[in-house]
């Protein structure tokens, strides 16, 4: 269970609890690279060209967070006491590990009364909603993962919206449903906001294996470079390609969705494709291309335990706006029999209808 805190000015709190999901980086602040060592990640005094916010954030996470909590607004301190934030803190360092950098994501101004600080942890990464007041006094301060999760339970964000085109899957012959499915027993991407609908889809042999032999490298899976196609026609909107594709059983959590490409379908419909293969992405932002087209490779980036691709389709371009969107499928062979309006979950062998 996770705690998020919201304090505003006139001692207004909100404490609000969701269940955790692995983070997604954050799309308004690019994550940073190289990584530095552990050794130099470990949070430094503030230091003066340290933006306020980014400061603030920084001696939360030093050695002298109670000097930082004295400075905030009296406003403050009087709804939340130090005891209370510093668990929360702690707890995010028990979770995430400590911070390895920390980027200003977004500066309060005219009409953005709050400043953004992107927190990039060992394992993942966190925004903090930082208000301050004329003075540059703190007098707000909200923590949240880069995906917010919601319950589990119930249809999810979108359980009525049909999709204004359909999808054909973003490959070519039988792909395994290795998570997929309204249900969080066969999915595990059900209750989170912007993966709710998603899938995972490798390639497996006549018995289900997924690799030749124990698959201990990422060429013994045989999804592993396959092409990955563009489902629809769009606009590329974001392209990571730079991430190393880690070997089997381990996992990238700095970059959690590894080498990415999100499409513009149009109509507030965006694809998410990610944990492509290093250097193989072919398409560029900008690009438009057309449904079927080569876009990378299927690879082992991020945070995959294994070769294969996910996909989901969003509302928004943004890896931690919006929300998830159900897919309406083009027909497909599910199982070998063909099905108009599809709705294929975990165990599933799907395959584009000719």
């Amino acid at each position: 269970m996770r705690t998020f805190l919201l304090v505003t000015s006139g001692a207004c709190v909100a404490l609000v609890s969701c269940f955790h999901q692995t983070p997604l980086p954050c799309p308004d602040a690019s994550p940073p690279s190289p990584r530095p060592s552990l050794e130099a990640a470990l949070p430094k005094p503030i230091v003066p060209h340290d933006p306020p916010a980014v400061a603030i954030v920084r001696s939360l996470s030093g050695s002298d967070p109670r000097g930082a909590y004295d400075a905030f607004s009296q406003s403050f301190r009087d709804a939340v006491p130090f005891d209370k934030m510093a668990s929360i803190i702690a707890a995010s360092e028990r979770r995430l590990g400590p911070i390895i950098e920390l980027r200003l994501g977004q500066e309060a101004g005219p009409g953005q009364p709050s400043s953004t600080v992107v927190a990039f942890h060992e394992r993942g990464a966190e925004v903090f909603t930082v208000t301050l007041d004329k003075d540059g006094v703190l007098t707000g301060l909200r923590v949240r993962d880069l995906v917010e999760r919601a319950d589990s339970e119930g249809p999810g964000p979108a359980a009525d919206y049909v999709a204004k085109r359909a999808y054909v899957l973003p490959g070519k012959g039988p792909w395994y449903v290795a998570n997929g499915g309204n249900d969080a027993t066969l999915n595990h991407h059900v209750g989170n906001k912007q993966q709710w609908y998603a899938f995972d889809i490798d390639k497996r042999d006549d018995k289900g294996n997924e690799a030749r032999g124990e698959g201990k490298k990422n060429e013994d899976h045989y999804v592993f470079g396959e092409p990955v196609l563009a489902p629809a026609p769009g606009t590329i909107v974001f392209v990571i390609d730079a991430v190393e594709d880690y070997p089997p059983g381990e996992r990238e959590r700095y970059i959690i969705t590894g080498n990415t490409v999100i499409i513009d379908h149009g109509d507030d419909e965006f694809s998410v494709l990610a944990h492509f293969k290093k250097g193989s992405i072919v398409v560029k932002t900008g690009q438009r291309v057309k449904v079927g087209q080569t876009l990378g490779l299927v690879g082992n980036s991020g945070n995959s335990s294994d070769p294969h691709t996910h996909w989901h389709l969003a509302t928004s371009g943004g890896l931690s706006r919006g929300h998830g969107l159900p897919i309406r499928f083009a027909p497909l062979l599910v199982n070998g029999k063909r099905v108009e309006n599809a709705r294929p979950a975990r165990g599933d062998v799907i395959e584009n209808a000719p």
